[in-house]
């Protein structure tokens, strides 16, 4: 077996004192407690000092309500104070906290509550919880674990708010217990492209590690403020916004949800630095910032990942700012930040056509007999490293992603460069066989979204009686634009380069195209919508 391990992974520069956030904030707050750590759009800055107050008074409430070491509390908030010092108050008490997307509905919210078995939930007023939760909370045994719901800045509910537990614990001393690196964290819910959720749990150790790895690549340092725009219920907004920003020592701008202009006018007034997001963040801030003329001088960089990432729109980025450098970096809820990207003032090529250099990391790349690739050769993409997680809250689903050498098995098709960079082609589920040619769907969606009509592509497998599959393209158009017909995309491609065998069989035009709350395309609705339509013609035909 070839293992890659990068020189990051050998030699650590992470902060291992400190189990938990909690320790960091108390040993902070005991040295600079005037220090501003968080600032929001529409709320007073956080200082060091305030936060620690702020975590002891409700670590003292939830202490006082029966919460103990290894009970989970939930939180369906936007990126706002009380998720900070919700988040921080769990690490205190040793407690696993479980953040919701604020768009889950009812749905995937009392799956998660089940799954993880929260007994306290925190719901803000965009929460779906408040509505479908108090009829669930009289029959117990259709919620058995959950004990107490409060709201975070709501009025007029039927729930206790949290503002009021949190004035209730004021004064109030509470024993922390002793939390080891290791013990549960956090578990973040990835959605998959089929089926239920995941429940990806993280430890302290790992989510530190996911978090910090970052600080030496970047350079980041003490006069650094990064702008989370990212939900502090994703992996990316987790480890960014609430763990980056006490291990790392830098100040932290919350948005409370994405918006361009907000992210532009905040960027500018506070002299943002640096800042992490998907492709849609990135692509959307550069439109605003052209529309405005507007070059983000003090911006330095932008981690891009999460959703496939054209090179163009790194390099878009590098034409339209001062001096930013957007890179792309890799990973998954599961392995987080498994790359680091390129910053070097001549690396802006790898930065646009790789997806970063693995830090912190081993990788390995197989072939589907479980032999190792060849340097430049794809195969699945395998991680181990520090900042994976401890598992899924499903052990099975644990078995299936995780070998016997502790590696998780991606998904992901790329391959490794002789300089440690990773170039992800696509993902294995996603491959199409035509007539026992496997085509990449990301090869194929890239190059439709050059076309300027197209605004998002996505393609999957279509069942066909001969060649087995064929490619079928959902698409979204740009706005004001006509719909291509199949020729008209036929020739497009044959100008990109691509062969005949890649062009879409079938054009199905959408007004949005599905994604997960992080944005990430879910493909298998769009598969599921193509099959039965496809099986019905084709048993005609032949009837």
């Amino acid at each position: 077996m070839a293992t890659r391990t990068s020189a990051k992974r050998r030699k650590s520069a992470l902060d291992t004192d400190h189990a938990t956030i909690a320790q960091c904030l108390w040993e902070r707050a005991a040295g600079n407690p005037d220090e501003i750590l968080y600032r929001f759009q529409d709320e007073e800055a956080l200082s060091i000092g305030v936060l620690a107050d702020d975590v002891r008074s409700l670590a003292a409430s939830l202490f006082r309500l029966g919460l103990v070491q290894g009970d989970a509390i939930g939180f369906q908030l936007t990126n706002c104070r009380a998720a900070i010092v919700i988040n921080a108050a769990a690490a205190a008490l040793g407690l696993t906290v479980v953040p919701i997307p604020p768009r889950y509905r009812s749905h995937e919210i009392s799956f998660i509550l089940r799954d993880a078995k929260v007994q306290l939930l925190f719901a803000g007023p965009q929460s779906a919880a408040l509505r479908f939760l108090p009829p669930l909370l009289s029959k117990p045994s259709d919620m058995p674990e959950l004990r107490h719901v409060f709201t975070v800045e709501c009025s007029d509910t039927a729930f206790p708010a949290y503002e009021d537990l949190l004035a209730a614990g004021r004064g109030k001393t509470v024993t922390c217990p002793t939390i080891a690196a290791d013990d549960r964290k956090v578990i973040l819910y990835t959605a998959g492209t089929s089926g239920r959720a995941k429940g990806v749990i993280h430890s302290h150790r790992s989510a530190a590690h996911s978090a910090v790895s970052s600080v030496v690549p970047w350079s980041i340092t003490s006069m650094d403020v990064m702008l989370a725009g990212s939900s502090v219920a994703h992996v990316t907004g987790y480890m960014c916004g609430l763990e980056l920003a006490l291990r790392g020592n830098l100040s932290m701008v919350m948005l409370r949800e994405w918006d361009a202009a907000i992210a532009v006018d905040t960027i500018e007034a506070l002299e943002v630095t640096c800042t992490v997001g998907s492709t849609p963040l990135l692509s959307s801030l550069l439109d605003e910032a052209e529309r405005r003329g507007a070059h983000l001088p003090s911006l330095r960089f932008y981690a891009c990942g999460g959703v496939a990432i054209p090179p163009s729109l790194i390099y878009r980025a590098s034409r339209l700012t001062a001096g930013c450098r957007a890179f792309r970096v890799y990973g998954a809820t599961e392995v987080p930040m498994a790359t680091k990207g390129f910053l070097g003032p001549d690396e802006l090529a790898l930065a646009a056509e790789t997806d970063g250099r693995i830090v912190n990391y081993d990788v390995r790349v197989i072939l589907p007999d479980g032999t190792d690739a060849l340097i430049a050769r794809p195969g699945e993409i395998l991680l181990r490293g520090p900042g994976m997680m401890i598992g899924y809250t499903d052990a099975e689903e644990t078995r299936a992603a995780v070998d016997e050498d502790g590696f998780y098995h991606t998904g992901d098709i790329g391959y490794l460069t002789a300089d440690d960079a990773v170039v992800v082609t696509g993902r294995s589920r996603d491959l199409i066989v035509r007539a026992g040619e496997k085509l990449s769907p990301k090869e194929i969606e890239e190059a439709l979204e050059r076309h300027p009509a197209i605004a998002a592509a996505a393609i999957v497998a279509m069942p066909h009686p001969s060649l087995g599959e064929v490619p079928c393209a959902f698409l979204e158009t740009s706005d004001g634009a006509a719909a291509l017909g199949l020729h008209e995309i036929a020739a497009y491609l044959r100008h990109q380069g691509l062969v005949p065998e890649k062009f879409p069989e079938r054009i199905e035009y959408v007004s949005r195209l599905p994604r997960t709350a992080s944005g990430k395309l879910r493909k298998e609705p769009l598969r599921r919508a193509i099959a039965a339509p496809i099986a019905l013609h084709y048993s005609d035909q032949f009837s």
